[in-house]
């Protein structure tokens, strides 16, 4: 295409060059009303161009004296200076142009393809101009929200959330819309788009089963950003791996979370709206914590705490609303020391749990050891007392019993060994009966 004007350009001169050269001094002025004509079609967008950037400075001028007490305005000027320069000067160009052609001394050149093509890329430079304007002014949602967030830091991370998503949403628009009219600006395409317009019931089906995914997480983001489920700023647990980190930025199809060791973790915005996920920032960036420590169970409760009391009032993590010192747990061998504490967020609290389980442990490794936690073995002594009263044993114990007593003599006397032994058996058994008693 950039061949043609410059072939037509050509054509036109070598013309000129022939007429000089047939008639000299009719080809000489012809030679001159061509270059004085050619001079006024180049001196046209040129004039025109540099009227374009004097409007715009005197606008720009006139409009910060004007806003200068509007924050918001004087943002979008500062956003838009260049923009604006430059469209108006490429605007200028193309209107200088088009009244340059309307000279009859130029009646030859218009509608010629030099012309036509310049008049082309000065629209398609200026269509540009303002997709690049429009695009730069919509970072003025952003800079509302910082300008909001200087005076309240509370409210303002919801505001700077939405402003995100909303200038984002609004250059992805005006993009679209730009190219739509850059592209709209060539004859072959005006006939694509009308075609693709007539059969939009298919397109429109195939694309939404194509974009699907896409399309989900774009209205996932604007659910986000409309519904106040998350904020730029807050502290989430999400990921697979359920890692914690800040809401560094809300896109429409995905949220940037900054982890504490600088990492980025990406996670689609659908994951919000369909999984559940901790918000420790929701509505305050206060939080709770607790330290546990597994000591001895003649660990000393009272001292525990004056303790504790000490290390919260030494230091600044500390906010000051709670703390508390409790036994929670207990087995056979320790109890389980339950410190609890309050910090003004999140990372305030991390540090304030490692400065407290520091501190403690090593004051009970230095001035309570024996609150440590210990096993303890106790031996006792066990006496066992057998007992055998079977009647082997009792007749033994008779016997023996007799031999003490003298009681073999008495019965080798008499003759009668069964009454007197019957009668030593029955002392034998109430003898052992009574030691058995007895023991």
């Amino acid at each position: 295409m950039t061949t043609i004007p410059v072939l037509g350009a050509l054509a036109q001169a070598s013309d000129t060059l022939s007429r000089v050269a047939a008639d000299p001094q009719s080809g000489a002025e012809a030679a001159v009303a061509t270059t004085i004509d050619f001079t006024l079609l180049i001196l046209g967008p040129i004039i025109g161009a540099f009227v374009g950037v004097v409007v715009s400075v005197v606008f720009a001028v006139l409009a910060r004296k004007a806003l200068a007490k509007s924050a918001t305005a004087s943002s979008i000027l500062a956003r838009v200076r260049r923009p604006l320069h430059l469209t108006l000067a490429t605007w200028g160009a193309w209107v200088g142009l088009g009244i340059a052609l309307v000279n009859p001394n130029l009646s030859d050149w218009n509608g010629s393809s030099v012309t036509t093509f310049l008049m082309h890329i000065l629209l398609i430079a200026g269509l540009a101009c303002l997709t690049w304007m429009g695009y730069a002014a919509a970072w003025v949602f952003e800079d509302a929200a910082k300008a909001r967030q200087a005076s309240d830091r509370g409210r303002s991370r919801r505001f700077e959330t939405q402003a995100q998503v909303l200038r984002r949403l609004t250059q992805g628009i005006v993009v679209v819309v730009g190219m739509i009219a850059i592209i709209g600006t060539f004859e072959a395409a005006r006939q694509a788009m009308t075609t693709v317009l007539a059969s939009a019931g298919v397109l429109s089906v195939i694309g939404g089963l194509a974009a699907q995914q896409t399309l989900g997480n774009v209205f996932a983001g604007l659910q986000l950003a409309f519904t106040d489920a998350i904020r730029v700023g807050d502290v989430v647990v999400a990921g697979d791996k359920h890692e914690t980190g800040s809401v560094e930025e809300i896109t429409l199809s995905y949220v940037v979370v900054r982890i504490w060791d600088e990492r980025r973790l990406i996670i689609p915005c659908r994951y919000f709206t369909q999984t559940p996920f901790e918000n420790w920032t929701r509505r305050a960036a206060a939080q709770l914590g607790t330290v546990e420590l597994k000591l001895d169970w003649s660990a000393p409760m009272t001292l525990i705490r004056t303790k504790v009391e000490q290390l919260l009032t030494a230091t600044d993590l500390w906010d000051g609303r709670t703390w508390a010192v409790q036994i929670t747990d207990s087995d056979e061998y320790t109890v389980t020391v339950r410190i609890l504490v309050s910090a003004a967020n999140s990372g305030n609290l991390n540090d304030l749990r490692a400065y407290l389980r520091e501190q403690v442990i090593s004051w009970i490794v230095t001035d309570e050891p024996w609150a440590r936690p210990a096993q303890r073995i106790e031996p006792r002594e066990t006496v066992t007392v057998e007992k055998d009263m079977s009647r082997e044993h009792v007749a033994r114990l008779a016997a023996e019993l007799a031999g003490i007593s003298g009681t073999n003599e008495a019965v080798a006397a008499t003759g009668s060994p069964s009454s007197h032994g019957g009668g030593a058996l029955r002392a034998a058994e109430g003898s052992a009966a009574g030691g058995a008693a007895s023991l």
